[in-house]
């Protein structure tokens, strides 16, 4: 269907029931040579002006969620604003609450209030991976975590 309304990308993923934020969450045994069947079958449909991006890489070999990381820091990338001006921490919280950094409506400015505020410090740092779902910014969390926690591409070096 994608392909035929011309898109020019799809992206495909296995469902999420392990959200713990939703109601009934829980690990599920999937039938994991199907859903790469059917990945497969995706994958014919691309063409020069038509791909596919099978998202498999926030899962281990059974599609269960993993973290490959070992605390949220990713986050200050970026601001997701939502159309009634609301900002979240985190694409993957957006409209839970808890996770509201402030409002730019009617203000954009009032974002220099809030962002980088102690409490959106505090709540970067509240941050439990092991309640989160898949992470939207998992491998941006790797990338931090590698290079800059751990300074694998040593730019510390003397």
């Amino acid at each position: 269907m994608a392909k035929g309304l011309v898109f020019s990308g799809f992206h495909v993923r296995p469902v999420d029931f392990e959200r713990q934020d939703i109601k009934g969450h829980r690990k599920l045994d999937l039938p994991v040579e199907e859903i790469k069947e059917q990945f497969d079958k995706c994958h014919e449909l691309e063409t020069d002006t038509f791909k596919v991006f099978t998202v498999t890489h926030k899962f281990d070999p059974q599609f269960h969620t993993i973290h490959e990381f070992s605390r949220c820091l990713a986050t200050p990338l970026l601001i997701p604003i939502l159309q009634d001006g609301n900002a979240y921490l985190c694409v993957d919280v957006k409209m839970e609450a808890e996770y509201r950094l402030g409002s730019c409506y009617p203000n954009p400015e009032s974002i220099l209030g809030w962002w980088g505020s102690d409490r959106h410090r505090e709540l970067i740092k509240s941050v439990d991976i092991g309640t989160c779902s898949r992470c939207t910014f998992s491998q941006y969390q790797i990338q931090i975590e590698n290079v800059v926690l751990k300074d694998s591409m040593h730019l510390s070096f003397p």
